[in-house]
């Protein structure tokens, strides 16, 4: 369905919450992955290979409550260098 978008020369985004798998998308297509914080409790959804494959096309999304979840994404995107991989952060 995204390859028909795509071929009439519409833009396509999909946003996840983080836990699916976005290696399976278009590589045409743009993708924006949450990272869920741990105070959240919902940091074990993380799909972790998601930013391993991120690449200029993508981009990663990170609601901050306070300065513990502030400290804690600015580790995680320094471990896996998105700063340096996908388009935003």
């Amino acid at each position: 369905m995204i390859a028909s978008f795509l071929e009439r020369g519409y833009q396509v985004m999909i946003e996840t919450s983080g836990e699916r798998d976005i290696s399976v998308l278009d590589r045409a297509s743009s993708a924006l992955s949450d990272l869920q914080m741990p105070r959240k409790r919902e940091s074990a959804r993380n799909r972790w290979s998601n930013l391993e494959t991120s690449d200029a096309a993508r981009r990663v999304e990170v609601v901050l409550a306070d300065r513990h979840d502030y400290e804690w994404a600015r580790a995680a995107l320094q471990t896996h260098r998105l700063n340096q991989r996908v388009n935003a952060v």
